[in-house]
C-alpha cells in the first residue's frame, strides 16, 4: 500500500467519513469473522461465506455509519458540557478538564453507546440468518450480558487511549483498526453463544471473560 494512497485516505476520511467508515468497517468485520471461523474451527474446514457476509454487512451497513457519527458528536456535545470546562496550562498534558472530558466520553461510550449497539449487532445478525424476532430477542438475553462484561474489559482501556490521543474525527477509524479480535470474538459468540467462549482453547483472547 503506497503512501500516497494512505495520503488521499486520511485526507478524504473528514469529508467522507461515512462512506469511509462503511468501507473499513466493513473489511474489519470481514476479517474478523474469517479469523473467528479459522480459530474456532477444524483445520480443514471450508469458509461459511453466508455467515462471512452477514458480518461484513453488519460492519459496513450499521456498525462503521454508527460509529462515524457517533464519535465526533460525542466530541462536540462533552466538549460543549459547562460542567467539564476550567483553566488550562500548556505546559501539562494532564489538564484537569482534558481528563474530566476523557472520562466523561468514556463513560458515554461504555454505557451508552456500547450496550444497545451489542444488543443491535445480535438482533441484526439472527434476522440476518432469516430468524424471528422473537429469536432475536431470545439471543440477546442469553448473550448479551457475558458480552458486555468482555466488552468493558476490553474497550475500557483501548477507549482511554483512543479519546485521549486520537482526533474525534478519526476516532471510528481508530475502533476499526483494532478491531479484527473483538470482532472475531463476537462472530463467535453470535454462532456458538457466550457461555461456550470461556471454555474455548482455540480462542485464548476469550478468557478474559
Amino acid at each position: 500500500m503506497s503512501a500516497s494512497f494512505l495520503q488521499t485516505f486520511f485526507s478524504r476520511f473528514p469529508r467522507n467519513r461515512f462512506a469511509t467508515s462503511a468501507l473499513s468497517s466493513g473489511g474489519v468485520w470481514l476479517v474478523g469473522d474469517l479469523v473467528s471461523q479459522k480459530l474456532s474451527g477444524p483445520q480443514d474446514c471450508s469458509v461459511d461465506w453466508r455467515r462471512a457476509l452477514r458480518n461484513t454487512a453488519y460492519g459496513a451497513l450499521i456498525s462503521g455509519p454508527l460509529c462515524a457519527a457517533w464519535y465526533p458528536k460525542l466530541d462536540a456535545v462533552v466538549s460543549r458540557m459547562p460542567a467539564l470546562a476550567g483553566p488550562t496550562s500548556v505546559s501539562s498534558p494532564l489538564q484537569l478538564p482534558k481528563l474530566k472530558i476523557i472520562a466523561a466520553k468514556l463513560v458515554a461510550d461504555c454505557f451508552v453507546f456500547e450496550p444497545p449497539c451489542l444488543a443491535l449487532f445480535f438482533a441484526a445478525t439472527t434476522l440476518l440468518r432469516g430468524e424471528s424476532l422473537e429469536a432475536a430477542a431470545t439471543k440477546i438475553q442469553q448473550d448479551w450480558p457475558l458480552t458486555f462484561k468482555m466488552d468493558l474489559q476490553v474497550w475500557t482501556p483501548i477507549q482511554t487511549v483512543n479519546f485521549f490521543f486520537v482526533p474525534a474525527a478519526y476516532q471510528g477509524l481508530c475502533v476499526n483498526a483494532v478491531s479484527v479480535f473483538w470482532n472475531a470474538y463476537l462472530s463467535y459468540v453470535d454462532t456458538h453463544g457466550s457461555s461456550s467462549s470461556s471454555s474455548t482453547p482455540a480462542l485464548p483472547f476469550l478468557k478474559l471473560a
